[in-house]
């Protein structure tokens, strides 16, 4: 534990950054512990990775992250710390979507999930099966899918993972989980114009459902713009506009790119 003891300092500085939202910082600290954890600690390893690819991905640099967060994993996976793949390789099959590696993506997160349901972690039963528990992050494989789908414009499919999300999140109290889930459904709803069914489900986003700190979780607001917009209500998005501080002539990058297409 002693020997660990720099690359825990550093990885502590690490995570602080990142919640914080200082993806730079996050970038610093966690290379630096990388070259101080010791080679014999493969969890540390693997968390560390972690902030590091969630570093690159919050700053805009998807391949950095991906290739981080495969390290992540690997090491998790010698550490077997079943929990921390899962929730390593819903962030991977992420950047494989925002890369528009689609098929990539849906492999991965059938692979996860196929290992979730044969594994046993945790407290909580999988609703469709029973005799297995389910590990935290399950929800959000089944979330990715339905948005994975949702992307393809199959929208009964995505809307029968987010059935099973929806029954597992009843189970937890995983916030940012139900985050993501009801950021998909009301995206759904919107797309088919159901504008009462996609208010309502950002509306049961409340306040302590923190939106986490990669970059989907910037959705919500520009979400409420576009329906604003929909409905007509022309000064609340000028104030959404101007609280965000957007203009046509501003750099867009991968962090902010939906809040310019929503502009």
């Amino acid at each position: 534990e002693f020997a660990s003891l720099p690359a825990t300092i550093a990885g502590g500085y690490a995570y602080h950054a990142l919640i914080v939202g200082d993806a730079p910082r996050t970038i610093t600290h966690a290379r630096h512990a990388l070259d101080v954890v010791p080679p014999d600690d493969p969890y540390n390893h693997g968390i560390i990775a972690m902030f590091l690819g969630m570093g690159y991905w919050s700053n805009g640099e998807l391949l950095p992250a991906y290739h981080a967060l495969v390290e992540s994993v690997q090491y998790l996976n010698l550490a077997n710390h079943l929990h921390f793949q899962v929730v390593g390789t819903v962030m991977l099959a992420d950047i494989q979507m925002a890369l528009g590696k689609l098929r990539d993506a849906q492999r991965t997160y059938e692979q996860a999930l196929d290992m979730a349901r044969t594994q046993t972690y945790g407290a909580d039963r999988l609703p469709d099966d029973q005799s297995g528990l389910l590990i935290p992050g399950t929800i959000n494989l089944y979330v990715g899918l339905a948005e994975l789908y949702r992307r393809r414009g199959d929208q009964s499919t995505a809307l029968d993972y987010l059935d099973t999300g929806f029954a597992l999140s009843q189970q937890t109290a995983l916030n940012r989980s139900k985050h993501r889930l009801y950021i998909t459904l009301a995206r759904i709803h919107l797309a088919k114009g159901e504008l009462g069914e996609a208010l309502a489900y950002l509306r049961q986003i409340h306040a302590e459902q923190s939106p986490g700190v990669t970059p989907d979780g910037q959705l919500l607001p520009a979400l409420k713009a576009r329906l604003w917009l929909i409905q007509g209500r022309l000064d609340d998005g000028f104030d959404w506009v101007q609280a965000r501080g957007l203009t046509a002539t501003d750099s867009i990058t991968y962090r902010n790119e939906f809040e310019y297409f929503t502009l």
